[in-house]
């Protein structure tokens, strides 16, 4: 797929055969957070590090009620974040501008009961991103610069709809929609459908899964993973072929989808799914085959499993939250689980069933300690059970709580960057019944950096300095592209790495002068000595 022409001093081709679910690569560089939980993966991780240590807010938006995640990127090419969130059972999605909360823009789209948002440039042509939403009947894909609707597709997200996901394989660009029974693969560029399958049906309360997306063989390509009704079902991205399914439970599933993230350390994605029972079960991407069940002693919570490495051991762990019971008064835990063993790390219980139930648990650097922390957002629903409001971080590693903040009721919880310093804040949109958007702030203007992350998965690691504004420097770097091929020219010996816009890592080498490198056609990220360029190989 990749090889040499030209000068090149030497080459490390690593064809690893992963997708490490993250889309694009700049969500790890930049702090973006571009669909459900961060990732295609689901994985709830920020990358980019925060100067948070305590309830200090930037500023709040009454706009509407909540029951999602924001998405944070720069989707009008202004160079600077944007948000964009969906409210429960509106037509209306809101663009707002990151540092201050003014809104860029608002679009109707038909049907209401939104999941997440989706942010990627599924159309190179046009300037900045597209924001993909999909509501209980259809899906419409957005231009991130004015809101205007470029198509509406009639395949929607169930009666409280899910999350879409897109992802590029290649060339191919798929937005990925489930309706409750069919798990939908439709054209980036005109919203028809490539290909369908099914998807198990609906929650026992109605609620389609998001699909997840990640290598989960190590074949190279993209796969596709959906739960309902007690069903896993794994389908090869590009042409929706089924690969295996595995039913684990009679019971229904929660509303939580399937997260995918490597627990074995062999740089491709396992698959972490639960049903009402309390159990997470971890299978092998291979044939669904189980890697460890752990039973929670309770219904798992809303929103995505969480995972990060936790205990320092180089394996992924796994965060959940649980409601106890629906009965008022029963206590809610966050535990987290040995990703490696299945075996517990630590467990918190708290008064109230909601403690841990919002759209997922988040889990980061908040505070750049050099340790992992998790935010817990608290639930409240006057039809359902009551939180008691108390915003909680807890130290990854231990369990302990760092600090708290009172009178806080959200959904979901996004970490990124949103005002383009170069930390991450916390975004907290609220539940339904409430209509306040939180952003909490760092207030400091330094430079956070990266949690330091294993670069051998294809991510961008936290030592790239990735920069997007030019700097003045006697170093010259040219990237460019034509058919079938990327340049790289420098005046100076430089590591080049190339990676997917799926963020898989295909390429790493040292050039000095000039290197031609022979690539499929599509759209490229070229990390040249810790800068970002985008090419696209026709």
């Amino acid at each position: 797929m990749l090889r040499k022409v030209f000068k090149v001093l030497s080459i490390i081709c690593v064809f690893y055969g992963l997708s490490y679910a993250q889309f694009p690569p700049r969500h790890v560089a930049l702090g973006d957070w571009m669909m459900l939980h961060g990732s295609l993966g689901h994985n709830g991780f920020g990358a980019l590090k925060g100067q948070i240590t305590s309830w200090s807010v930037k500023y709040t938006l009454s706009l509407c009620s909540g029951e999602s995640q924001p998405a944070v990127a720069d989707i009008n090419a202004d160079g600077l974040p944007e948000l964009v969130f969906n409210c429960y059972g509106s037509t209306t999605v809101y663009a707002v501008r990151g540092t201050n909360g003014t809104i860029l823009w608002t679009s109707g789209v038909s049907g209401g009961s939104w999941g997440a948002p989706a942010i990627a440039d599924v159309l190179p042509s046009t300037p900045g991103l597209e924001v993909i939403v999909c509501s209980s009947t259809s899906t419409a894909l957005l231009n991130g610069q004015t809101g205007a609707t470029i198509w509406t597709a009639p395949y929607g997200c169930g009666s409280s709809a899910g999350a879409p996901a897109v992802a590029y394989d290649g060339a191919d660009t798929l937005i990925l929609v489930n309706n409750n029974t069919t798990l939908y693969a439709l054209r980036a560029s005109t919203g028809a459908v490539v290909w369908s399958a099914a998807t198990g049906g609906a929650t026992l309360i109605g609620i389609a899964k998001s699909p997840a997306v990640g290598d989960i063989n190590g074949d190279t390509a993209l796969d596709v993973v959906v739960a309902g009704n007690g069903t896993v079902y794994a389908y090869r991205f590009t042409d929706g072929t089924l690969l295996w399914t595995r039913t684990i439970s009679t019971r229904y599933y929660t509303r939580t989808p399937a997260t995918l993230v490597d627990l074995t350390g062999d740089c491709i994605d396992e698959i972490l799914v639960s049903d009402d029972g309390g159990n997470i079960y971890a299978l092998n991407g291979v044939d669904g085959s189980s890697l460890w069940t752990y039973n929670i002693s309770g219904q798992m919570a809303c929103g995505p499993i969480s995972t990060a490495d936790v205990n320092g051991d180089g394996i992924n762990d796994v965060i959940v939250g649980t409601l106890g019971s629906c009965n008022c008064g029963s206590p809610g835990r966050t535990v987290v689980i040995n990703g490696a063993t299945g075996t517990l790390i630590w467990q918190q219980t708290f008064d109230g069933p909601n403690m841990t139930h919002g759209g997922g648990r988040v889990v980061s650097d908040f505070d750049s300690d050099g340790q992992l922390e998790i935010a817990v957002v608290p639930y409240y629903s006057a039809s359902m059970c009551f939180g008691d409001g108390i915003f909680r971080m807890f130290n990854a590693l231990t369990g302990t709580i760092e600090w708290t903040a009172g009178g806080i009721v959200g959904e979901g919880s996004s970490f990124a960057d949103i005002d383009g310093d170069g930390c991450s804040e916390i975004m907290v949109l609220p539940s339904a019944g409430t209509t306040t958007l939180i952003v909490v702030d760092d207030n400091t203007a330094v430079s956070c950096g990266f949690y330091p992350y294993n670069d051998t998965c294809g991510v961008l690691s936290y030592d790239d300095p990735v920069n997007v504004a030019e700097k003045v420097s006697i170093k010259r770097v040219d990237v460019s592209s034509g058919k079938g091929h990327i340049e790289v020219s420098t005046n100076f010996p430089a590591m080049v790495k190339i990676y997917t816009t799926n963020g898989r890592l295909i390429g790493e080498f040292k050039v000095s002068g000039e290197g031609t490198f022979r690539i499929k056609k599509g759209v490229y990220l070229v990390n040249v000595e810790g800068k970002l360029y985008t090419v696209v190989v026709r």
